[in-house]
């Protein structure tokens, strides 16, 4: 949109209307945040994941990301229970900015997933979401 672009897969994430995404494989799922809000974030500069064992309801806490411009709280687009922390992220917060795809923050063992996915959308339909929102910033 004008000098902004916006990378979004095609398939493989599901993406919820608060610019987090899950990337399924099996009965997990990581999350992380969009390419569309880590540009309106720019420079991230602390990731606080959620604690290993913690019950993650759909549109629950998933941890949270401050740059230098704001503070942004991740709803989880799955129920779950985290099983694994991206540590990188941790170290390295701003590997987010590089490559909002590849760093997730964390994997959840889902417990729902078959509800959760009724209300999520795929890569082409939050694409044109992003459209929408991108077009009324």
């Amino acid at each position: 949109h004008d000098k902004y672009e916006f990378r979004i897969p095609s398939s493989g994430f599901f993406f919820n209307e608060n610019d987090v995404w899950a990337q399924i494989c099996g009965t997990r799922a990581r999350v992380g945040i969009s390419d569309y809000m880590q540009q309106r974030l720019t420079d991230i500069s602390f990731v606080d994941p959620p604690q290993l064992g913690t019950t993650i309801e759909q549109f629950g806490e998933v941890g949270s990301v401050e740059s230098t411009k704001a503070s942004f709280e991740l709803v989880s687009p799955v129920s779950g229970t985290v099983v694994r922390i991206n540590e990188t992220v941790e170290d390295i917060p701003e590997s987010i900015n590089e490559d909002p795809y590849g760093s997730w923050i964390a994997e959840l063992e889902l417990n729902s997933w078959q509800e959760d996915q009724t209300l999520l959308i795929d890569g082409p339909a939050y694409a044109a979401d992003v459209q929408r929102k991108a077009t009324e910033d």
